[in-house]
């Protein structure tokens, strides 16, 4: 029988771990590409072929861009924290959980998590109305459907 001991990195496994890591990721990317776009306004700026309308639509535009380099940096900053906090409490259950000879992570709580973010982004907007139109087009689907 081969010898049992804590994993080392059970954060590793975690896909909640990874899941705001991943999130972390895209808002760093985010930022790489709203600064670009603001490199190139500024090229538009500084270009003396440019008109005062321009000039004025390329500050604008640089003013909007660090606007939102600034919302996603927040974003970016709280999922880097959460994931910090979660590799913590990742280890501590682990270790505590193999201590007890319990499963480290149970699914319900993985499930609860990728529910809760898949409510959080789905759209909040709902058309009066839509449940009947799904009904309806189920009805036009069997009735369309051929017979056997």
């Amino acid at each position: 029988m081969g010898c049992e001991k804590p994993a080392e990195n059970p954060e590793l496994r975690d896909a909640i771990y990874q899941d705001l890591l991943s999130e972390a990721e895209r808002y760093k990317k985010e930022i790489e590409s709203k600064d670009k776009e603001i490199e190139g306004y500024k090229v538009e700026l500084e270009s003396p072929e440019s008109i005062a309308g321009q000039k004025k639509i390329a500050k604008e535009n640089i003013f909007n861009s660090k606007s939102e380099i600034f919302k996603l940096r927040q974003k970016l900053q709280y999922f880097e924290i959460a994931a910090e906090s979660r590799k913590i409490y990742i280890r501590k259950q682990s270790l505590a959980d193999f201590k007890r000879g319990v499963e480290w992570m149970p699914p319900d709580i993985r499930e609860d998590y990728f529910l809760r973010k898949n409510l959080q982004f789905s759209p909040k907007n709902w058309m009066r109305g839509a449940a009947s139109i799904k009904i309806e087009q189920k009805k036009e689907k069997s009735e369309h459907a051929p017979e056997h």
